[in-house]
């Protein structure tokens, strides 16, 4: 099967790897032709626009960071992809997005699902571990259901389309609050001048934790981030901008329901913080 994938960040990568070592016939496009370089040789087609992959292939992965970018991609592939192709949104957008987008391909042919990823980033994707939480036609999810599943662990359908964004949101709700109160209570524990380390051992053996809160938890024992390491720099901001982009559209999506979610309120103007980047090097890209 020919797929598409638009979009070669941290996440678009692995999944690229994973596609090519399982023999799909890939084709990748990333508006940096850094990010995609060392694809080409591992067998990946890359062309230089979004519309060469719409019109090539029958089913496109979005693996973009924003609900702008999704809505480039979309404009970009309508007129141009095969009637019938399946385009999947494996971003974490907000829900109104997906209806609109799905909306926008089907007037032009186009099948759109959301399927946003949860799991443990790349590394997930890589051991095959992660899920997909596939909102939209169930016809378009089953065509992309052998693409998804080369990558995840489970594909689950979880309705109509924008549920599997109203889902990704909620997810991402919790792993990201549980940060907030990692981080507080390690500076708790600081202040009172716990020994090193005791955090983590009490956490571990209570099970309170997820692993990805257990990995945060790591990664705030550990020392701080290197000023002068510019590419760890940049990856902290991307990470601090997503989880404030989500929690966002998760506080968004709350109150078009009559819902208040306080905490996510808070934490979504925390994310430099969180990720412990200096006021001087912070950003608001996302």
């Amino acid at each position: 099967m020919r797929v598409g994938l638009i979009g070669i960040g941290i996440l678009g990568h692995a999944v690229a790897e994973v596609l090519l070592d399982k023999g799909f016939d890939l084709i990748v496009h990333d508006i940096r032709p850094e990010a995609v370089a060392d694809l080409a040789p591992l067998g990946a087609t890359v062309v230089d626009d979004v519309a060469t992959v719409g019109s090539r292939c029958g089913v496109v992965l979005v693996l973009v960071q924003t609900d702008a970018q999704c809505h480039q991609v979309i404009e970009d592939l309508v007129g141009q992809a095969q009637a019938g192709t399946v385009v999947a949104l494996l971003a974490t957008i907000h829900p109104s997005t997906a209806r609109s987008l799905a909306a926008r391909g089907e007037s032009q042919g186009l099948r759109v699902i959301d399927a946003p990823l949860a799991g443990k980033g790349a590394g997930g994707v890589r051991a095959g571990e992660v899920w997909i939480l596939a909102g939209g036609n169930a016809e378009a999810v089953e065509t992309a259901r052998p693409v998804l599943e080369a990558f995840a662990a489970k594909v689950v359908s979880t309705g109509p389309i924008g549920s599997g964004a109203a889902l990704k949101l909620a997810h991402n709700v919790v792993v990201y609050l549980s940060y907030l109160g990692v981080a507080e209570g390690l500076a708790l524990a600081r202040a009172a001048g716990v020994e090193a380390g005791a955090l983590r051992a009490v956490t571990g053996a209570s099970a309170t934790l997820s692993g990805q809160g257990e990995r945060y938890l790591r990664m705030l024992e550990g020392p701080a981030p290197d000023p002068d390491d510019r590419e760890m720099a940049a990856t902290m901001r991307t990470f601090a901008d997503i989880l404030e982009k989500d929690l966002r559209h998760a506080v968004h999506f709350a109150q078009s329901l009559d819902l208040e979610l306080p905490g996510a309120d808070l934490a979504s103007g925390m994310g430099h913080e969180l990720y412990r980047i200096p006021d001087s090097d912070r950003s608001n890209s996302i």
